[in-house]
């Protein structure tokens, strides 16, 4: 029986261009066209084209030496050709925020961070005595000061609920919205009371990959040390844990 031709294998794609005329153009990329000088990639590649036939070797051809820019990281680029004013649109985001991550945004209030979490508590009624169960912890954190802007804690699952009360307690406490939100996957932020809020507000709403699920919550670390160093800890104080 015939088997089906695999297209994407076929062909040569291996570099056409010897080793040394990468190298060589290379070092043209990063020395003479990623320069504050500002160089326009015709006149980086006239510079090339000279050195090449100088040296004796394979001159790349303008389309390679265009493929080769656009392959460059694009952040790094523009700020070593004009600048960092220029080169903040294509500034990474960092989605995760944990104890490595250094500070993004240029202020506070612009990047903020909601997430829940279950405490390892169970509640008992002081008056009736019944287990009332473990609590729901909802966090707003802000992504440049990381501070924490507004807590809300309920004894219902994560829901649109959970993230409106904590973006109106934030409100109530300091008079003003996140400029962006990042959330992860889950259907609460999707909701459209939510997403309506947010809209409202001129909020800006991003969302992690699902992939970056598995490591963990983006407010993972203010999760431990809330819960162990001040929920546990003050428990302990009470005599209650």
């Amino acid at each position: 029986m015939p088997s089906l031709p695999d297209r994407r294998s076929q062909g040569n794609r291996n570099p056409k261009l010897p080793e040394i005329s990468i190298k060589v153009m290379e070092d043209f990329i990063e020395n003479d066209y990623e320069t504050v000088k500002n160089k326009t990639a015709s006149a980086v590649h006239g510079a090339l084209t000279a050195a090449c036939e100088e040296l004796g070797i394979v001159t790349p051809s303008l389309k390679s030496f265009l493929v080769a820019l656009k392959a460059r990281p694009k952040y790094e680029q523009l700020l070593k050709r004009e600048g960092q004013r220029k080169a903040y649109s294509r500034e990474p985001i960092y989605l995760e925020l944990d104890s490595t991550t250094q500070r993004h945004g240029d202020r506070p209030f612009e990047i903020c961070h909601i997430d829940h979490t279950e405490l390892d508590l169970e509640m008992i009624c002081s008056r009736t005595g019944p287990n009332l169960g473990r609590p729901w912890l909802t966090l707003l954190v802000d992504a440049f000061s990381r501070r924490i802007l507004a807590v809300y804690i309920t004894y219902d699952p994560p829901s649109y609920r959970s993230c409106m009360m904590v973006l109106r307690i934030c409100v109530r406490r300091h008079g003003r919205l996140p400029q962006t939100i990042v959330t992860d996957g889950g259907k609460e932020f999707a909701s459209v009371y939510f997403q309506s809020l947010l809209a409202a507000y001129e909020c800006t709403r991003k969302t992690r990959p699902p992939a970056k699920a598995r490591f963990g919550s983006v407010v993972e670390r203010l999760f431990g040390t809330a819960v162990t160093r001040h929920i546990v800890s003050w428990g302990c104080r009470q005599g209650i844990l």
